[in-house]
């Protein structure tokens, strides 16, 4: 029987595609829209967003302490402590300087994105074409390139092949020689020029395996 093979779209900035209104930043957690009560927004060249959403995301605790205006973040052993208006913050003890620090916004703590996503060990990702801001929490190393729309990941410890949803690049590695083209050849160099060695954040297509 023929090995069927993981079919994801792949969600990465390169390719990345949606409609936007000027002005509005985008904001998406492990592909999936994260909607907050006060937008997410940059200021001072930062993206900054809501603390209780981001923190809810990332699966972290939060408590408030309103006499010193501090929040601390806890998960599997990691602390973050940031205060309003203070460029220090904390990671597990460590001060590390923000150039934006915490602030309110329309009765709302704002905390830098990069910064809370980074500390609880996710990666954050900005696309300016679309004025996008993506966190992942799951990011899969690129282990080699196949062609032009088929990759190789380390998933969970096994590698599988990825193919591109959406994509269909002509022939550069059919066992049959004839079958190949040069826009075969100039596909899969792409795709390797701007994949390999990466790493990607992956998400299923309606049918998760083809």
């Amino acid at each position: 029987m023929k090995k069927k093979l993981l079919s994801f779209a792949a969600c990465i900035c390169l390719a990345l595609s949606m409609t936007f209104s000027a002005g509005a930043l985008n904001l998406y957690f492990d592909g999936a829209p994260l909607v907050t009560d006060v937008p997410a927004q940059i200021i001072n060249g930062r993206t900054m967003v809501p603390i209780g959403h981001i923190f809810n995301a990332l699966g972290a605790t939060v408590t408030w302490d309103g006499s010193t205006r501090t929040a601390v973040g806890e998960k599997d052993g990691t602390k973050v402590v940031i205060q309003i208006d203070n460029t220090t913050a904390y990671v597990n003890d460590t001060p590390v300087v923000l150039d934006t620090p915490a602030m309110i916004v329309n009765d709302r703590t704002m905390v830098p994105a990069w910064f809370v996503s980074e500390a609880f060990g996710a990666k954050v990702y900005w696309d300016g074409t679309t004025s996008t801001v993506r966190i992942a929490t799951k990011v899969y190393d690129v282990v080699r390139v196949v062609d032009g729309d088929t990759i190789v990941v380390n998933y969970n410890g096994v590698e599988e092949k990825v193919r591109l949803i959406g994509v269909d690049t002509p022939e550069s590695v059919h066992p049959d020689s004839d079958k190949n083209t040069e826009a075969g050849i100039l596909a899969s160099d792409y795709t390797k020029q701007h994949l390999e060695g990466k790493q990607v954040e992956l998400e299923f297509d309606v049918q998760q395996r083809d």
